[in-house]
């Protein structure tokens, strides 16, 4: 799966992505943790939304996002990224990455590197995005705001 962040062509194995979807409405209510760009409601369920920009280490633009960003909901964790935009699902063979320096790894993130389109592109690790303790405090925190929202409900 092709996508951009910050300007960086980035790819993810599919099969680490659960659906890719428009940017729906995210709310971030008070007290949120750093790094939570909001919550998305995901057929139902309350899905923290992360930039990955800033897991990356890299500056987050304060430009909102927009009709071209997209969320990729990953497989395996109620945690979606929000990316600048998706862009494509390509094959690439193992022998076309190549290993990627250490001070390019964006946190230990990116895996490897490749070219596709003339464009270079990193290869991102989902299981490396996040530590489990702190998936652990996401999927706690969306838990709690998916009840606050529920007692919110106005029943006709």
């Amino acid at each position: 799966m092709l996508f951009d962040v910050a300007g960086i062509g980035c790819a993810m194995a599919l099969a680490d992505v659960r659906e890719v979807l428009p940017l729906p409405h995210l709310t971030r209510p008070p007290g949120a943790p750093a790094g939570l760009e909001g919550i998305a409601d995901v057929s139902g369920v309350a899905v923290p939304v992360l930039r990955p920009a800033a897991l990356f280490g890299l500056p987050v633009s304060e430009v909102e996002p927009d009709l071209d960003s997209h969320l990729l909901v990953l497989r395996g964790t109620p945690i979606a990224l929000l990316v600048d935009r998706a862009r494509d699902v390509i094959t690439v063979s193992r022998s076309g990455v190549s290993d990627v320096p250490d001070a390019e790894t964006l946190r230990g993130c990116v895996t490897g590197v490749f070219t596709a389109g003339g464009r270079r592109i990193s290869l991102v690790a989902a299981g490396r995005l996040i530590h489990r303790h702190e998936r652990d405090r996401l999927e706690a925190y969306a838990a709690r705001e998916a009840l606050r929202a529920a007692q919110l409900t106005v029943e006709p």
